[in-house]
């Protein structure tokens, strides 16, 4: 609406300012606020919504004895409609999305680093109560390779996060492809929605038979001697299963994201993540400044708790538990800026 609002500004800008105006301006405005929420209702794109209410209303020479401005006026021609949006090119389209699948593998890979960072501690754990190993050498083998495959991880992620980086504005902002473009991205999207449904439901069976070993474990092993040795490596088991399926989520959405935003269909707006159009760079939002502070404290909070008790068999509880929180309040914090951007554009 603020798009639309602004190029009424501009169209009755060189008409004097006289009480006939401003009444056929305010008339103007309420034809086209109901066009609008018309073609909102029906699900149409903003972009096209945009585009459609300026078209149909914004002629000022054939609605002047609609809004009773009989008098005739001078006025230079009417601005041309600008769609929202950042335009690019189909060169630059497909690269774009040559650049998300590749950095969706690296990216995809280094989650898949994380997770399974923490299995060779639990495998030695275990062969430390199988009585196979040394408690200190388990724990120091263990936790070496823990945060040599984070450090890895961490890597691949600013690699790719660096690679990702100047599409930041189309992300934030829309993309405004070519016509050649549009029909493309349009058939990348119809083949990416092959395989999206197919790597989200693998994702989600395994994480969901990750946990199976474990049970099967316990239950076979209870009250035997190797119990809590079996399920430290019954445990290790949950976490390539969990990596894989974490890492087809990624594949997936990164991909669909990136077509999402070639055709405009995106929930864009600077409200929800602020980029400066001219630097393509991020301004942080509550989301990332909390995140920096949040997840450190996390880390610090399980090592602290972990070498105090060397409890490590329960406390990488800690983890889906702050994860888990993490997401809640990322979502409530952009479902309100979701709202209070969708009020500010309401007039």
């Amino acid at each position: 609406m603020e798009v639309i609002r602004t190029y009424l500004d501009n169209l009755f800008s060189t008409l004097p300012d006289t009480p006939q105006t401003r009444r056929a301006k305010e008339e103007l405005w309420g034809m086209m606020e109901d066009k609008y929420q018309e073609l909102k209702d029906q699900g149409l794109p903003e972009n096209q919504i945009i585009g459609t209410v300026i078209s149909q209303f914004g002629n000022l020479e054939e609605l002047r004895e609609t809004l009773g401005l009989e008098q005739p006026y001078a006025a230079a021609p009417p601005p041309q409609p600008q769609p929202a949006g950042i335009p690019m090119s189909y060169a630059q389209a497909q690269e774009c999305l040559t650049t998300y699948r590749r950095a969706s593998r690296g990216i995809g890979i280094g989650a898949v680093l994380c997770i399974l960072a923490v299995m060779p501690l639990f495998v030695l754990l275990g062969l430390f109560e199988l009585e196979l190993l040394s408690e200190g050498l388990a724990v120091a083998l263990g936790l070496g390779a823990l945060f040599v495959l984070v450090a890895a991880a961490v890597v691949l992620f600013i690699f790719y996060g660096t690679q990702l980086s100047p599409y930041e504005k189309w992300k934030t902002n829309g993309a405004l492809l070519e016509q050649e473009g549009v029909a493309w991205a349009q058939q990348q999207k119809a083949l990416q929605s092959r395989y999206f449904p197919l790597r989200i439901a693998l994702g989600a069976v395994l994480c969901i038979l990750s946990v199976v070993p474990m049970l099967i474990t316990a239950i076979l092993t209870e009250g035997t001697y190797f119990q809590d040795g079996a399920a430290l490596l019954s445990l290790s088991v949950l976490f390539p299963l969990v990596a894989v399926g974490v890492y087809q989520f990624i594949r997936a959405g990164m991909v669909d994201s990136c077509c999402k935003m070639l055709l405009g269909e995106l929930d864009t707006g600077p409200a929800l993540s602020p980029v400066d159009v001219k630097t393509g760079k991020k301004v942080p939002t509550v989301v990332d400044i909390v995140a920096q502070i949040y997840w450190p404290l996390i880390v610090i909070a399980y090592l602290i708790w972990s070498f105090l008790t060397f409890d490590w068999w329960i406390t990488w509880i800690i983890w889906p538990i702050a994860g888990i929180a993490f997401g809640i309040f990322a979502g409530v914090t952009e479902s309100i800026a979701k709202r209070k951007a969708y009020q500010k554009n309401e007039p």
